[in-house]
């Protein structure tokens, strides 16, 4: 019995959630549009006004707002609604309307529609047709577009202005615009506005500017090289945090340890070089000689500054913050493109050197042939040691045997006894 119950009285839950829930979804905000018209100049034109999500209107009391200087009310048409109150307000440039019905309409659709006709000097372009409320005021706020249900509840729709388009002659030939003109400069944060108008009919066009930066011309380092982490530079936009033409380099490209390397090397050389002129100048050479060497060296010098020229890396700030100029970076792309790729590797040492090499190779293969030699005779002692074992372990076992089999024999003998 009790199973029963509760079987009873979920259904009854049940049903009472599907039944309350078209309840829930009438909830909707009621929708008025006004159409959309277009027409020539000294022509009529009608637009009608419609209504969506109506959740039951007995009263209206609204206005249609229109541009007096180019268009004349002329005249209305009814929808579902009963035969209203209208007034037109030609000098104030709306037309008001009051109905009041017996009972709420729930009705959706047309509600009336209203026939404006356009001026002769009317401006060619789009013109907004909207609604609002002139007559009622409530709590010392104007009540938009006053609309009531039977129980005096006020309903207040959201609305969707229409629109007139005035056509001109434009609009048969095509228009005669003149030069684009920025009407709103664009910033980091939003974008700007340019327009341009005919020359013909005066209508003007509109076309939405991208956001823009204003970027610095140097580059400035974000993140130093070390030698463990290429480093980063970009060029920062003036107004905000805005980056572009990110470059990443080396440690080594902006110059690192190697310059100081080199530089010792250099030196190193020149007291080489001094400690050479001066043997040269000890012993006993002849002038031709001496020509000869001064020409080499004066070869070996060119080559060297060439050398210096080609490899020059360029003159990068690597510290944080720090800016870099365009002739600097051009530099540092002309470096990582054209001149590190043929920087050459050293030249390989003279013949003698070689020779030595060979002769060190020679007696490396005597050395090597003596130690397989002594790997052989060590391999031979493993492998005699291991027999030994496994012949020492063979007796063990058999020994082991023999054993437990005489203890057997010698239990079975007494047994019998």
């Amino acid at each position: 019995m009790k199973k029963a119950k509760k079987i009873i009285a979920l259904t009854l839950c049940l049903l009472m959630c599907v039944f309350a829930c078209p309840v829930v979804s009438a909830a909707v905000t009621p929708k008025i549009i006004l159409s959309n018209e277009s027409a020539l100049p000294e022509n009529e034109v009608t637009v009608d006004i419609s209504i969506t999500g109506n959740p039951g209107i007995m009263a209206m009391t609204f206005s249609v707002v229109y541009d007096k200087d180019q268009f004349e009310y002329v005249s209305y048409s009814k929808g579902f609604i009963s035969t209203p109150q209208c007034k037109d307000h030609s000098d104030k440039g709306y037309v008001s309307f009051s109905v009041c019905e017996t009972s709420n309409k729930s009705n959706n659709g047309n509600i009336l529609s209203i026939t404006f006709k356009i001026k002769k000097d009317a401006k060619p372009g789009k013109h907004t047709i909207t609604i609002g409320n002139h007559n009622y005021e409530k709590a010392g706020k104007k009540i938009d577009n006053c609309f009531a249900n039977s129980s005096e509840e006020y309903v207040v729709p959201t609305v969707k202005a229409g629109s007139i388009y005035v056509e001109g002659e434009c609009d048969l030939v095509g228009h005669d615009y003149g030069e684009w003109k920025t009407t709103t400069e664009p910033s980091c944060q939003s974008t700007g506005l340019k327009t341009r108008v005919c020359a013909v009919c005066g209508i003007a066009e509109e076309n939405i500017l991208p956001i823009s930066h204003d970027f610095e011309d140097d580059w400035t380092v974000d993140k130093a090289a070390t030698p463990e982490e290429n480093g980063i530079m970009s060029r920062h936009c003036k107004n905000c945090d805005e980056v572009t033409d990110t470059i990443t380099f080396t440690y080594e490209e902006v110059g690192g340890d190697e310059d100081d390397t080199s530089s010792e090397e250099s030196s190193s050389d020149d007291k080489g070089d001094n400690t050479s002129s001066e043997d040269t100048s000890s012993d006993d050479v002849s002038s031709d000689d001496i020509q000869v060497d001064s020409s080499d060296d004066s070869t070996t010098s060119s080559d060297a500054s060439s050398s210096d020229s080609s490899s020059k890396k360029p003159p990068i700030n690597n510290t944080v913050g720090s800016k870099n100029p365009l002739s600097a970076v051009e530099g540092l792309k002309d470096y990582q493109e054209n001149i590190k790729p043929n920087i050459q590797e050293p030249a390989p040492e003279e013949n003698t050197e070689d020779e030595t090499t060979s002769s060190d190779v020679t007696t490396g293969v005597i050395d090597t042939d003596e130690d397989n030699k002594d790997d052989e005779g060590k391999s031979f002692f493993k492998t005699a040691i291991g027999v030994v074992v496994a012949v020492l372990a063979g007796l063990l076992s058999v020994g082991i045997l023999a054993l437990g089999a005489w203890f057997i024999i010698t239990k079975n003998k007494k047994a019998k006894h």
